[in-house]
């Protein structure tokens, strides 16, 4: 499995959102019961930003997670953990802030296939 490119770290300020994936059965009287959907029902999304980035790393790397984009899962380091994830990409933005640099984002879901 290949590993998401060294482009430093990204901004402060990464978003980490965590979802849960449940069954949920509503009876009348008002209780609710709720199953966890398999044994990874938990499951992490992070939303990184580079702006630091130079044309040709952020254009290359831009270029990268397109071409994997949500069928591809990879390896990412978790700047602030250090922990490695199995994730896919399933949003890319390659933007130009107002001195026309470019501003890459990306939304990475964790992926539990088996590689």
């Amino acid at each position: 499995m290949e590993n998401f490119p060294d482009i430093g770290a990204p901004d402060w300020g990464l978003d980490e959102n965590p979802t849960a994936d449940v069954h949920e059965v509503t009876f009348g009287d008002g209780y609710v019961l709720r199953k966890p959907k398999g044994i990874n029902h938990l499951r992490d999304e992070w939303s990184p930003v580079w702006s630091g980035l130079e044309a040709a790393a952020a254009r290359s790397t831009y270029s990268w997670l397109r071409s994997r984009l949500k069928i591809t899962p990879f390896l990412w380091e978790h700047p602030v953990t250090g922990d490695t994830v199995q994730v896919v990409c399933t949003g890319v933005r390659l933007s130009y802030d107002g001195f026309n640099n470019e501003v890459l984002s990306a939304t990475f879901r964790q992926d539990f296939n088996p590689a």
